[in-house]
């Protein structure tokens, strides 16, 4: 029985190698027309453009019936820095593959196991994630998404009544979500929306002023985003999620620099200086990253309680960054 489901499982995947040939110059195509347009797009409204990506891994995954998120699903279509029709059409070769033969890439897998390559975090985070989430959860009263982009968690969690929940994000990034929720029918009625620059801001005290109660125990996701910042605001916003309650955590993710020796950093690099969100921060990638990682936290106040690395880790060979939780001491 196993050797008979290898084998279908093989013939799946050959099949969806194939049409993956097949599409391939017509796919080339329309990817390009479609990030060309994300990118002007996102420059003239002045809005991220970086968080669409996992919003299309999200997208993709809903489409596949891994992991529904009806808010995702209606949210993308009506974003006006992404082409809908061209992102359907880029998906072309997965969703055919997957309604032909069962098959789903790696990639887009959930929930995720394993150790993944860097080119799979969008998928694992969403595992690593919403697995934290039911972990941590039960503990705490609040959940604040720092620098939620158009993610769509909170508008689930909006409807438990234990929780209170919290966006904090740039002004006009968060004013194109709220906006587009509206058009596309989505409730995001229990979620109080608070602006904020992480460079710039006082962003707990803006939290304040929107009712957050700093006495409370909270869980801070914070997915996507200590990339871009300068190292001076990465450790301010660690130490003062130090400064909540014991019970408070925070899960989020980081990248290292062993991206900045990787050939594929630089195409990567020209994209983000063209929609103006260069990385400027990494840890250091000497193994075990773990280990800096912990002592790194401890620093702040906080204490590593979870952990995964992008890529295995050896003597020679470097983690390209990974994902945490830590919780407050």
């Amino acid at each position: 029985m196993h050797e008979r489901l290898t084998t279908a499982e093989l013939l799946a995947a050959l099949l969806s190698a194939l049409l993956w040939i097949v599409f391939f110059p017509v796919w080339l195509v329309v990817q390009m027309l479609y990030m060309a347009h994300l990118i002007f797009a996102s420059r003239k409204l002045g809005v991220s453009a970086t968080a669409l990506s996992p919003m299309t891994m999200r997208w993709l995954q809903h489409q596949l019936g891994l992991r529904r998120d009806e808010a995702c699903a209606k949210l993308i279509k009506v974003l006006p820095n992404h082409c809908y029709a061209g992102l359907h059409a880029a998906a072309i070769p997965v969703l055919l593959g997957h309604r032909l033969t069962g098959f789903v890439p790696k990639k887009l897998r959930y929930p995720y196991e394993g150790i993944p390559p860097p080119g799979h975090s969008s998928s694992v985070r969403a595992t690593f994630v919403d697995a934290a989430i039911e972990r941590y959860l039960p503990g705490v009263e609040q959940f604040v998404e720092l620098g939620a982009g158009y993610d769509t968690r909170t508008v689930q969690l909006q409807h438990n009544q234990r929780i209170s929940c919290f966006e904090v994000d740039l002004a006009k990034t968060q004013q194109m979500k709220r906006e587009r929720l509206h058009q596309c029918g989505v409730d995001a009625s229990g979620i109080k929306f608070v602006p904020a620059n992480f460079l710039t801001d006082n962003w707990l005290d803006n939290l304040a002023k929107a009712g957050f109660d700093p006495r409370k125990p909270t869980f801070f996701l914070w997915e996507g985003v200590t990339y871009y910042l300068s190292r001076e605001a990465m450790e301010k916003t660690f130490r003062t999620i130090a400064t909540m309650p014991p019970g408070s955590v925070v899960v989020f993710d980081y990248g290292t620099d062993a991206n900045l020796k990787d050939p594929l950093c630089h195409l990567s690099k020209a994209v983000l200086k063209a929609v103006r969100e260069p990385q400027t921060f990494w840890i250091s990638s000497e193994p075990p990253v773990k280990k800096n990682l912990a002592a790194l936290m401890d620093t702040y106040g906080l204490s590593l309680s979870e952990h995964l690395n992008y890529g295995r880790e050896t003597k020679r060979k470097r983690a390209f960054g990974g994902l945490a939780a830590a919780v407050v001491k």
